[in-house]
């Protein structure tokens, strides 16, 4: 008795069929002992010789796409149980008899979870908070010059572009790694981190403008920086079989990378390397100001006379 694994490319999860030993035929016609419905399968592709139990062999039948063990090209060559065996699109491997399934997943653990993710429902939820944030970034953030539709188009499309690429890298690595893209779900857990980073900058840019003594620029790249922990521990755990250690370290070490390329761009910035000092003569306000009571505008027409006072006090001193 042995017994086949079967998974085709159209199927989710592989079917197994129990089998008596001895020459065993396989192809696409009905009267093969194993009938495989592959249009790149021969109608007979291919010949597994079982009889000896110390040793199996199979052997190709001249079919026009040949046979693939290993990934290597073969007429007839000698099978270990469980060796993949790749006809047309279709994959094979041969058990004995004390074959046994792997263990039933959990419907509660976190890679499951994670995997649930995929609904359109959720992307396009997603996609609407993302883009009217953007859109509302852009209003808040408003210069004084003329705010025409293109720019905030721009914005947008910038904005849905970076989880785009990103998503295909992960979703490309875990098609090598796990034989499935899993792409929406990897999407839709990149936008989730994007949208809490953004929600948490802005509280922290709050908080920093109302209440003394906090530092709004380190108290952000501990908040981004925590982010991009958790998103790559997460994104490991559904794009790679890497074990719980591993990963805590890979991440941990994406964290450093980007802490350390953090501090080298924030050196390389300080005026001391540069001729004259880092200002761009832009005003900037908090976009909700709580402990003064007035909206941002006001308060940016309360800087001129400042600035003025200051211009006077500077001329009377020369």
């Amino acid at each position: 008795m042995v017994i086949v694994e079967i998974t085709t490319a159209s199927d989710a999860a592989p079917r197994y069929e129990r089998l008596h030993g001895g020459s065993i035929r396989v192809g696409r016609a009905p009267d093969n002992d194993l009938i495989i419905e592959d249009p790149f399968v021969d109608a007979h592709h291919l010949q597994l010789n079982l009889t000896d139990d110390e040793a199996w062999f199979i052997c190709d039948l001249d079919s026009t796409n040949g046979t693939l063990k290993n990934r290597h090209t073969i007429q007839q060559a000698e099978l270990q149980p469980g060796e993949p065996v790749k006809i047309g699109k279709t994959l094979l491997r041969v058990y004995d008899q004390h074959f046994q399934v792997a263990s039933a997943l959990s419907l509660t653990d976190l890679e499951h979870r994670l995997l649930a993710l995929d609904g359109w429902r959720t992307t396009l939820a997603l996609v609407a908070l993302l883009l009217s944030y953007t859109g509302l970034e852009v209003f808040l953030n408003y210069d004084g010059l003329d705010s025409k539709p293109a720019t905030y188009l721009t914005a947008m499309i910038t904005a849905i572009a970076g989880p785009i690429g990103i998503a295909a890298g992960w979703s490309l690595l875990s098609k090598l790694l796990r034989g499935e893209s899993r792409l929406r779900a990897i999407f839709n857990l990149s936008l989730m981190a994007l949208l809490v980073s953004f929600a948490l900058v802005q509280v922290n840019g709050v908080a920093a403008y109302n209440l003394p003594g906090i530092s709004r620029k380190l108290a952000e790249l501990l908040i981004l920086l925590g982010i991009a922990a958790g998103y790559a521990y997460l994104i490991l755990l559904i794009t790679t079989q890497l074990k719980q250690t591993a990963r805590l370290v890979i991440a941990s070490l994406m964290v450093v990378g980007v802490l350390v390329s953090y501090g080298v761009n924030r050196i390389s910035f300080e005026d001391r390397f540069s001729p004259v000092p880092q200002y761009d003569n832009t005003l900037y306000a908090p976009n909700l100001l709580i402990r003064a009571a007035i909206p941002a505008q006001e308060y940016r027409d309360t800087l001129e006379p400042l600035f003025n006072s200051a211009d006077k006090l500077a001329a009377a001193a020369d």
